[in-house]
Order: structure tokens, then sequence, then C-alpha cells
């Protein structure tokens, strides 16, 4: 039984041209997890520009990956244009944006 305060539906938006494009098949799977992780952070915690802050080592949590595995997949998705990422300073969550013209 679930609370009457929690939502129903807990949904976040990504691109059917984007998981079923070329492109992003060849991604490692790291890659893909990552990628669908950063886009359920993006709709829930983005501000208008779809922007947002999150350190490797809550990343390295919410995937279930270890942090030089989050590091390779992040490299991996900025190499392909799929992410835009800011590194933070030592007291900072990274900043990272999807680039939403991404296209397989």
């Amino acid at each position: 039984m679930s609370n009457k305060n929690e939502p129903t539906e807990n949904f976040f938006k990504i691109s059917h041209r984007t998981i079923k494009g070329d492109k992003f098949k060849k991604l490692n799977p790291g890659a893909k997890i990552l990628y669908l992780y950063l886009c359920s952070h993006r709709n829930t915690y983005g501000d208008k520009n779809g922007i947002f802050f999150r350190s490797d080592r809550h990343l390295a949590e919410d995937t279930g990956m270890a942090i030089a595995t989050v590091g390779r997949a992040k490299k991996e998705l900025i190499g392909e244009g799929y992410l835009r990422w800011e590194k933070g300073d030592f007291a900072h969550a990274c900043k990272y944006q999807l680039n939403e013209e991404q296209r397989g």
C-alpha cells in the first residue's frame, strides 16, 4: 500500500530518437546506465535550462557502479556529445547538462 503523499507516477522524459539511434547503441553499458540516471536527475532537479549538480560519489551510489566506472562512462558521454560537464571544486558537486540536440 502506498502513502497517499507519494507520487503515483515516477517517470522521466528521454527522447526515443536518442535511445534508438545508432550512436547511442554503440555506447558501453555503463555509459547508457549513467545517461538514464542523468536524465532522471535532470528531470527531477534540473533548472529551466536542464542544469543540475551531482557528485561522482552520489552518481556511483545511484547507479551501483564504482566511482572509476562512473568517470569512464561520463568521459564517453562527453566525448560522444551527450553531456556537458564542469568540475566542481573540492567541496561542491559537478555541474551537468545533457545535450538535448544529440540524436543517434
